[in-house]
């Protein structure tokens, strides 16, 4: 309702489920061709922090379930900005945190947001890889995996996603 009918937009990481509903549909972006077995809806492969977009040029930046993937989030809110008319519209949905596998992971302080917009951090980027891996609720991130093995497990994630990032390859992580 607040994107209204005949509005230019884009639509950051929809995956294989776009927000439903947008007339004219969006612009779709992704940054992976696929999300497990799904291929990607996308009409341009990129991050929500390199948009292909001139400055002020669309109504409207949908992002649902994307900014907690995002590894610099205050630069992709720049981007965002940057990209959207005056009085256009940034529509962002994020989880509840409560319902997610990663919640007992401490809250990101504020000045973390800002050190890693100011370091520039990509998704190429290995600072929360461990953080990340320790912090997962195993029994709703994988909730057959037998309890002896989750140390085991999260060693194993750790260690792939920094293979990844060796390799100069972008990780999706929460």
């Amino acid at each position: 309702q607040w994107l209204g009918p005949g509005k230019t937009g884009v639509e950051s990481g929809a995956g294989a489920s776009p927000v439903p509903g947008l007339d004219p549909p969006p612009v779709y972006v992704d940054c992976f061709k696929s999300f497990g077995a799904e291929p990607n809806l996308a009409d341009y492969y990129g991050h929500a922090c390199a948009l292909p977009f001139h400055d002020h040029s669309l109504d409207y930046v949908v992002a649902s379930h994307v900014l907690e993937h995002v590894a610099n989030p205050v630069a992709a809110f720049a981007e965002w900005y940057r990209v959207v008319r005056p009085g256009g519209i940034l529509y962002v949905v994020v989880p509840d945190r409560r319902c997610t596998w990663d919640q007992p992971r401490a809250l990101t302080p504020v000045a973390h947001l800002l050190e890693d917009f100011a370091r520039g951090t990509t998704a190429c980027d290995a600072t929360h890889i461990d953080e990340f891996a320790q912090g997962i609720d195993w029994t709703r991130f994988s909730p057959s995996t037998p309890a002896e093995e989750i140390p085991a497990k999260r060693a194993e994630l750790a260690r792939g996603l920094h293979e990844t990032i060796a390799r100069g390859e972008d990780i999706n992580i929460h």
